[in-house]
């Protein structure tokens, strides 16, 4: 049997101010999946900005391999193979949740079989995307075994935090 796979990628997050320092924000979920899951604590950006820093996620490659050189105006290469395209040949359904600059024009997209880009105004606090979201997992409703990918941009302004979290203490 195989393992599904969840990963989560937030978008301007460093793990030093969310986990494992004492002094940090209190993140509870993100503790609890890091328990059960596996969790990268030194991750260098092949860029500064997402769309080709998310490429080389995908593909393993510098942006002058992968031709995702910017947020705008490139296009992932043809000759490249994409993460969600290894999972697919290898019996996995492929779903990815993104946001931000992640538009499906740019090659991103290739062998998800579910490529939701939603806008900036429709976050993880926001209740329609977030609740569903929480609900599809809670229910079972993506086909195992499955690979999903979610991008979360609510770092970004304007911030979007949930209620109970946004404050000094």
């Amino acid at each position: 049997m195989k393992e599904n796979v969840l990963f989560i990628l937030v978008d301007c997050l460093r793990a030093d101010k969310c986990y494992g320092n004492k002094r940090t924000a209190k993140t509870p979920n993100i503790d609890s999946l890091v328990k059960i899951g596996t969790f990268f604590t030194k991750v260098i950006a092949t860029t500064t900005t997402t769309t080709p820093s998310v490429a080389s996620l995908f593909t393993g490659l510098y942006t002058f391999g992968h031709g995702i050189r910017s947020l705008q105006g490139y296009k992932l290469a043809d000759s490249v193979s994409t993460l969600a395209e290894v999972f697919k040949e290898n019996g996995y359904n492929t779903y990815a949740e993104v946001t931000g600059p992640l538009h499906p024009v740019i090659g991103l997209n290739r062998g998800f079989d579910s490529y939701n880009k939603r806008g900036r105004s429709n976050g993880l606090f926001v209740e329609e995307w977030g609740n569903s979201l929480i609900a599809k997992l809670k229910n079972h409703e993506f086909k195992e075994p499955w690979f999903i990918f979610i991008h979360l941009w609510e770092l970004h302004d304007p911030r979007s935090i949930a209620k109970g979290f946004n404050n000094d203490k």
